[in-house]
């Protein structure tokens, strides 16, 4: 049997802030690559040649309720990217999901925009963009050592 919690998965941004305050619902943290990965040609005769694209940049956005204190956060490291980049510093991310041990690394960010304010009757999400230089993936696969199910799982 496999498990999953969102209680597993932990993101921090430059190595000391936890993101915290998610919003609702099953995609309250996505990142992808903005790139392709491969691109290729197909000659006259039929061939094909397979460019590999060493474009790692990608996007990765968060929901988060308007009580959030990671909201504060990021505001301030807007105010200092929009300094005139005096005071610019790229932003690292780091999400983990200790249970199934995958793992997103985002290195050499920037905040695109601020996100849409919104206020109401009831509490809102604030969808913040971040585009990395680079973005990585390690997706593991853990059952958790010494389960009965990933003994069996190891057997056959």
């Amino acid at each position: 049997m496999r498990v999953y919690a969102f209680g597993n998965v932990a993101a921090v941004l430059d190595e000391l802030h936890e993101v915290t305050g998610y919003g609702s619902g099953d995609d309250v943290i996505s990142a992808e690559r903005l790139a392709d990965g491969a691109s290729h040609i197909m000659g006259a005769d039929g061939s094909m040649v397979v460019a590999i694209s060493s474009d790692k940049s990608g996007v990765v956005k968060f929901k988060l309720l308007q009580t959030s204190s990671t909201n504060r956060y990021l505001l301030q490291r807007h105010a200092l990217q929009e300094n005139l980049a005096k005071t610019f510093v790229p932003l690292s991310l780091r999400v983990t999901d200790v249970h199934r041990l995958d793992v997103i690394i985002g290195i050499g960010g920037y905040l695109k925009k601020l996100p849409a304010l919104k206020r109401g009757e009831k509490p809102t999400e604030q969808e913040w963009e971040l585009v990395f230089q680079q973005l990585w993936f390690d997706l593991g696969d853990a059952m958790g050592a010494g389960s009965p199910s990933a003994l069996l799982e190891g057997l056959g």
